[in-house]
């Protein structure tokens, strides 16, 4: 564990007979979401809880969305579709995914494409194909498409922060490039990697990742992450008072959006 933490990568874990995983990066930086001051704002938002780890509701006449993970258990298309429709007619929303750290990436496209009228190039991948340093193969986009009867056109706050990671980033790269997203809050974690898993001996395994991601404008995101559109500072005194500075700035500046159309 300690030798393979030297390539800082989250995606490169190790997994022992019993099927515990053990990690061999352990990032240490102050996430800006905090689970027990967010349900401090799910509480009167008159949230509706999701499969697992999504739900929604609103927030002074606003929706917010929350969406904890990409993945079958945490949250399914069609539950995410009849709940968007209640939200058809709305000119803004926020969706926060500061919590979410990864999953199916093909489930956080489709869940991308109800927000574009337009296919969207969201970056491209490059995977290794030999055993040299630089032994990769050529580039391959990645789209996000138009997906259901209706896209959202209003306005998207994307909540996101160093918790953002793996095919969460990949997501949070698609939503940015849409013209109605702007990305709020801190900036993600730099770690994406399409895993694969390989056998070790008496019963151990492990994982590493195995594609390059990069965004549009050819920026590596692994150990860079994505910056948001807008810093929005937080504290740990934030958070001890009961305070989520970055969605407050995100219902603020929705709330003058529509106070000044």
């Amino acid at each position: 564990r300690e030798m393979l933490g030297t390539l800082h990568d989250g995606h490169v874990t190790l997994r022992d007979p019993s099927g515990a995983q053990i990690p061999t990066l352990r990032p240490q930086v102050f996430a800006n979401w905090d689970r027990v001051v967010f349900d401090r704002y799910r509480s009167r938002a008159g949230w509706t809880q999701g499969q697992i780890d999504w739900g929604h509701g609103e927030l002074n006449g606003i929706p917010y969305i929350a969406i904890g993970g990409w993945g079958s258990q945490a949250i399914r298309t069609a539950d995410f579709d009849a709940a968007f429709e209640r939200y058809r007619g709305a000119p803004a929303m926020i969706l926060d995914v500061r919590m979410n750290q990864g999953g199916n990436d093909q489930l956080a496209f489709e869940i991308a494409g109800r927000f574009t009228q337009s296919i969207i190039r969201a970056g491209y991948v490059r995977f290794r194909n030999g055993p040299a340093h630089t032994d990769f193969g050529p580039p391959i986009d990645r789209t996000v498409s138009p997906r259901g009867p209706w896209q959202f056109a209003g306005n998207v706050l994307l909540l996101i922060g160093s918790r953002c990671a793996s095919s969460n980033e990949s997501f949070v790269m698609a939503m940015g490039e849409m013209p109605n997203v702007m990305l709020v809050g801190d900036r993600t974690a730099g770690s994406t990697g399409n895993p694969g898993t390989f056998p070790l001996a008496e019963g151990w395994s492990y994982t590493v990742s195995r594609w390059i991601e990069y965004t549009p404008g050819n920026q590596v995101i692994e150990d860079n992450g994505i910056v948001p559109d807008i810093i929005v500072p937080v504290t740990e005194s934030d958070f001890a008072s009961g305070r989520d500075p970055v969605l407050e700035w995100a219902l603020a500046r929705l709330a003058g959006e529509r106070s000044n159309p």
